[in-house]
């Protein structure tokens, strides 16, 4: 099992955005971590060129979003994936 953050704790983000913001139980959940697991599935996509018109990764369209749009984002990823809140 790995601790997922919702909303990226990366540079662009730790940048924008209060480290509570990042660090808190709304944004972090517990999912299966390894080879083929939820987790991998999501950075796999995260790091993919899938968003049409977009140039960069997934992960870099995402930093442009504001932080609500961000954790709607992820939510909604994972819910692709098959997460069940």
């Amino acid at each position: 099992m790995a601790w997922h953050h919702i909303v990226e704790q990366n540079p662009v983000n730790k940048a924008q955005f209060a480290p509570e913001a990042l660090h808190n139980t709304n944004n972090l959940i517990k999912i299966e971590h390894g080879a083929g697991s939820l987790h991998s599935k999501v950075t796999g996509y995260y790091n993919s060129k899938a968003i049409l018109g977009y140039p960069g990764k997934v992960r870099d369209y995402v930093n442009t979003l504001s932080y609500q749009e961000q954790y709607e984002f992820g939510i909604n990823v994972l819910k692709q994936y098959g997460w069940k809140p």
